[in-house]
């Protein structure tokens, strides 16, 4: 019997082991999803051909090595040769300055040969890394490959740390080394196995389970500590078995011994078989024969129910072993999103309510984030069991959290068991469970560049509802998910703003010369396909000049961005005003059914700009000149056709400004 509990106290530790296997290997794979991300995206593939200041001034700032928890990005070329390296304090490294000790290791595991996508432990310049890595690709994930990104994380004490914290274990890491202190046998047990237990004593077990490195060499192992609930378990209960069977023994001594032999003493064997039967076979469900109404039936049906405790907790045990299948499977589902690989925070709020229910088994699911001025949280998704609709838009403000924020801050996560400790909070339970049902909450925080940025909570409607351990990790592990996706919109925002102000003339906020010829060229191949016309009028403010010179160039600054406004709401939605530089302006009307179409938008236009500008107190009066040429009437051409507007324009300047002028060809 005592062996059948061992080996169950061994099974337990090699599923423990197990899972701090799978553990690292899911942080390994989220590693690489960040890496993926960098690796296949347009703006890498352009710097590895002109290695941008720019690119480096955007992306590679202190906060990426926060946000993404890494201590280098290397950039290899082609031929697996240290192109660029950047570290957490943002030095920079070239090929001489970088150590050549690290530089040979890591080229060691990225050779040509090597495949495309890489994530493990290595030995770099005997330091342990967690480390990813993916050819430069577009964003399309088309190449040529221009070579291969490679993000390092510290393998230190802080991720063991997190180890121990995702596991519930305390764990241990021993590098390998002179130092090391384990027999020789173990260490050949370890190599052959990846796991070896050894008995402390009658209270403490010890398990051991080996790293490998990619070239599947030995880094080390972990050491796990734990104690011996289950074979103290056996122990106390064969004890009682035992003790129960010497009072019967005794109680049944002073009978008669023909009785004794004849009926008693060929129960017992008959108990004592069935247990033996029970224990060499390993049958689940098996339990003793009981009949009669005595002592000896007693102890059998003591035996039962010890048997069928047995059963429930082997049956508990496989359950939790399915479960912990199941997250697993969301998770690796989940990071395959496209709404999270985009960073769209909104959908992919959806998905993580949709999976904690699916997941967790909990009754509603809710995400807050902080808004811009950090003032409240808002709900941008709350889910419902019941109805499985997709709610948004409440709000809390800040100044009612100060409880949970320093739960989340202090404590990293918050358990919450039928509304306890949430005295001073009542505002959160009033907007998650307004029915006032009893309910227990389990809260995770939402980090954004080192700070707290939001939380998901978890409700369920049991009283003393409890997560299991694999919950917790499970919940964790979708705390970052929503993290990485916050991440990759704010770089999505950062570009936006970027393009944006790359198009806009800092003026008048007018699109700029570049974006004009960009959409000019769009609305002439548009205009084709779909047979339409389309029309250019070239704007010169006339007597522009006068203004600078006699009130300053910033009324002129002033008198320039008002004329924008005033174009803008005279074309509206008919076309688009650009400006070209100085006082020179040009829109593009499209979709035209008749020429008249623009010349009544330019008689508007020289309307408007002949109308007095008061600024800082001064009137002012501008008038304006405009050409205008069609597509195709005039040309095909968009330079050509632009050139021809500004030939028109210049032709109403003669005529004596202040009015608008069609383009004829020379005779």
């Amino acid at each position: 019997m005592l062996e059948s509990f061992e080996e169950l106290e061994a099974r337990q530790m090699n599923e423990d082991l197990s899972r701090i296997d799978s553990t690292l290997h899911r942080e390994l794979g989220l590693l690489q999803v960040i890496v993926v991300d960098w690796a296949e995206w347009n703006d890498t593939y352009q710097y590895m051909h002109n290695q941008s200041v720019k690119y480096e001034q955007s992306n590679i700032v202190k906060s990426t090595f926060d946000s993404l928890n890494v201590s280098n990005i290397i950039y290899l070329d082609k031929a697996k040769k240290l192109r660029k390296s950047f570290s957490a304090n943002l030095t920079s490294q070239t090929n001489t300055e970088t150590p050549a000790t690290l530089v040979k290791d890591l080229t060691e595991y990225h050779t040509a040969s090597a495949p495309a996508k890489f994530k493990g432990i290595l030995n770099l310049n005997n330091t342990l890394y967690m480390s990813a890595s993916n050819r430069i690709l577009k964003s399309d994930q088309s190449g040529p490959d221009r070579g291969q990104l490679v993000m390092l994380r510290l393998f230190n004490n802080k991720v063991i740390d997190k180890l121990s914290k995702q596991t519930l274990m305390n764990i241990e890491f021993i590098k390998f080394n002179k130092r090391s202190k384990i027999p020789f046998k173990q260490l050949k047990v370890l190599e052959k196995t990846g796991h070896w237990l050894e008995i402390k004593d009658s209270n403490q077990i010890m398990g051991y389970s080996i790293l490998n490195g990619p070239m599947n060499d030995p880094l080390g192992f972990f050491k796990v500590t734990s104690s011996r609930e289950i074979y103290n378990h056996g122990v106390d209960t064969l004890m009682s078995f035992t003790y129960l069977l010497a009072v019967a023994g005794l109680f049944f001594s002073v009978l008669v011994l023909w009785i004794l032999r004849q009926i008693l003493l060929k129960r017992l064997l008959g108990l004592s078989q069935d247990l033996i039967k029970i224990g060499n076979n390993n049958h689940s469900g098996k339990l003793v024969e009981v009949k009669g109404n005595d002592e000896i039936t007693t102890v059998a049906k003591a035996v039962n129910q010890m048997l069928a405790g047995l059963e429930r907790f082997y049956l508990q045990l496989q359950h939790h072993q399915e479960h912990q299948r199941i997250q697993n499977e969301l998770l690796i589902n989940l990071a395959k999103e496209p709404c999270l690989i985009n960073g769209n925070i909104k959908m992919a709020a959806q998905r993580i309510t949709e999976f904690i229910l699916h997941g967790c088994q909990v009754n509603h699911a809710s995400i807050w984030l902080l808004n811009e001025t950090n003032t409240e949280f808002n709900c941008i998704d709350s889910l419902l069991r019941a109805g499985l609709n997709h709610q948004q838009g409440a709000s809390l403000p800040v100044e009612d959290l100060a409880v949970v924020i320093e739960q989340l801050n202090s404590n990293g996560v918050l358990d919450i068991k039928n509304g306890h400790r949430l005295e001073n909070s009542q505002a959160l339970l009033k907007v998650i469970n307004p029915d006032k049902n009893p309910c227990s909450l389990y809260i995770t925080p939402i980090h954004l560049n080192g700070g707290l940025h939001g939380f998901i909570i978890s409700q369920s409607f049991q009283l003393d509802s409890q997560y299991r351990l694999n919950d917790e990790t499970f919940l964790l592990s979708i705390s970052e998910f929503a993290e990485q996706t916050l991440v990759v919109q704010q770089r999505n925002r950062l570009e936006e703003s970027l393009k944006e102000q790359v198009c806009r003339d800092n003026l008048t906020q007018l699109p700029n010369r570049h974006f004009f010829y960009e959409l000019l060229n769009k609305e002439i191949i548009s205009a084709k396909l779909n047979n339409h016309k389309l029309a250019i009028l070239f704007i010169d403010l006339d007597n522009f000049k006068p203004v600078n010179d006699t009130y300053g160039h910033n009324i002129g600054d002033e008198l320039l961005q008002m004329c924008a406004k005033r174009m803008s709401n005279a074309v509206l939605k008919k076309g688009t005003v650009a400006r070209l530089g100085g006082d020179e302006f040009v829109v593009i009307l499209t979709s035209l059914s008749r020429d008249e179409d623009a010349s009544n938008i330019a008689k508007t236009l020289v309307s408007t700009l002949s109308e007095v500008f008061s600024i800082q107190g001064k009137t002012i009066a501008i008038s304006c000149s405009i050409g205008i040429a069609f597509y195709p009437q005039h040309s095909s051409d968009p330079d050509e056709l632009v050139t021809l507007a500004d030939n028109a324009m210049y032709q109403a300047k003669q005529q004596g400004r202040n009015n608008f002028q069609l383009y004829n060809h020379p005779k």
